[in-house]
């Protein structure tokens, strides 16, 4: 990657929070970009993502078979995932609180893993 002359993959930026991974690219034409880019996300997605996507997560797993229709449970993700009211419930230790609204939002009884 460092050897441009003699390479052609550029490596993306990227962002680790548990399994959750948010990559960045510009080709190579701007790693600069892509670095700033992902400073950015890392103070947008914190540490405390972390627990919040394994919550998220296992509330996926349980809707896909009580919500077996795949247009139907994408439109309940969509309408119920509100980014920054997670954010701030997680950066809070309020993961339950994060479970809770989310399993009432998308119809579904609270199954804890």
């Amino acid at each position: 990657m460092d050897d441009t002359p003699n390479c052609d993959f550029a490596a993306p930026a990227v962002v680790r929070r548990g399994d959750l991974v948010i990559a960045i690219a510009t080709g190579g034409r701007s790693p600069t970009l892509a670095r700033k880019a992902r400073e950015l996300i890392e103070v947008a997605f914190g540490p405390e993502w972390e627990g919040a996507f394994e919550v998220i997560a296992e509330l996926r797993e349980q809707t896909l078979t009580t919500i077996p229709d795949m247009r139907e449970r994408a439109n309940r993700w969509y309408d119920a995932l509100d980014i920054d009211e997670v954010a701030d419930l997680a950066r809070d230790g309020r993961l339950d609180e994060v479970r809770e609204r989310l399993a009432s939002r998308l119809g579904v009884r609270e199954v804890r893993a």
